[in-house]
């Protein structure tokens, strides 16, 4: 496999949404193909005002994963913080070292730019994911509450 990491172009947005909408099939999300989180999740990233921002993997033309950054300031310590927002290898792919890969460059990149940390969560069921997570980073304590307002 001939694995490339790079910052998410406009010509990759159909291969894209292909590989988000997988994403969010596999968490159940009732709508995966919903248009307008696509459209939105899209404008975010290939905005360069925003915050938002995604690397793709591809091996050769074929997208095979992506991770979708944020980030922000933390003001209990005046640093900044990469958040992890998503991470998705394709099926197909897994197990080859793209999770890896991509972690790896948003780590470089966090880096490069001066960022305090990069933070992510996951969900307790990811047995794989957790794997490798576990090898790449420190569990944090915290745990992760959601408030629908």
């Amino acid at each position: 496999m001939g694995l490339s990491i790079a910052e998410i172009r406009p010509a990759d947005h159909e291969q894209w949404k292909a590989l988000f909408t997988a994403y969010r099939a596999g968490y159940d999300t009732t709508a995966a193909e919903d248009e307008r989180v696509l459209a939105t999740t899209w404008s975010w990233l290939t905005d360069d005002a925003d915050p938002t921002r995604a690397l793709v993997a591809a091996d050769g033309p074929t997208l095979v994963g992506f991770a979708h950054v944020r980030t922000y300031g933390r003001p209990s310590d005046a640093r900044t913080v990469v958040q992890l927002e998503d991470l998705f290898t394709a099926p197909e792919h897994r197990g080859r070292g793209v999770a890896r890969a991509l972690v790896g460059a948003v780590a470089r990149i966090a880096a490069e730019e001066g960022h305090a940390v990069v933070r992510w969560t996951a969900s307790q069921s990811n047995v794989g994911a957790l794997r490798l997570y576990d090898e790449l980073a420190e569990r944090s304590t915290r745990i992760t509450y959601d408030l629908v307002p």
